[in-house]
């Protein structure tokens, strides 16, 4: 008998633990909300120490009192105040995007830096014997011409 008694506290004793480990409480939501006072201080609610914050907090507690749980509460929050309201955009419709973007546009610039860089490689050919062309030497008569008059131009200008 003693053996079954002390099994069942046990077992009540780690029901409680599960139940208080899976309890929420104010800190699981203030990282997940703004503070949404009249000073558009801009903080996440955890990190707001306005004098508006402390009521935003109480009626977070409200709502845990009331037995709502974590999606309720943040429905409730985007509710009243819209989608700005949380910290972290939602993933899905067009919020999609805030998630998406800053990887395609790394992406992005990493493939068009690839592209220039491969461009420049192949624009410094190299001739048979393994030395680089002198790109000068293709350049019309005409355009000598232009290239040696610019030369002149700006040798007036460093006197």
């Amino acid at each position: 008998m003693k053996k079954i008694t002390t099994l069942l506290v046990a077992i009540a004793f780690a029901l409680s633990l599960a139940s208080s480990a899976n309890a929420l409480g104010v800190k699981d939501l203030e990282f997940e909300v703004m503070c949404m006072c009249p000073d558009n201080c801009g903080k996440v609610l955890g990190n707001c120490s306005c004098k508006y914050s402390d009521g935003y907090r109480i009626g977070l507690l409200d709502q845990i009192k009331a037995g709502m749980n974590k999606d309720e509460i943040l429905d409730s929050w985007i509710d009243k105040y819209g989608e700005k309201g949380l910290s972290i955009p939602t993933k899905e419709g067009f919020n999609i995007t805030a998630w998406v973007m800053p990887f395609f546009a790394l992406f992005s610039a990493l493939g068009f830096m690839f592209f220039i860089v491969r461009k420049w490689k192949v624009a410094r050919s190299v001739d048979e014997n393994g030395k680089h062309e002198n790109k000068l030497e293709k350049i019309s008569k005409e355009d000598k011409k232009i290239l040696a008059g610019l030369e002149d131009e700006l040798k007036h200008y460093d006197d």
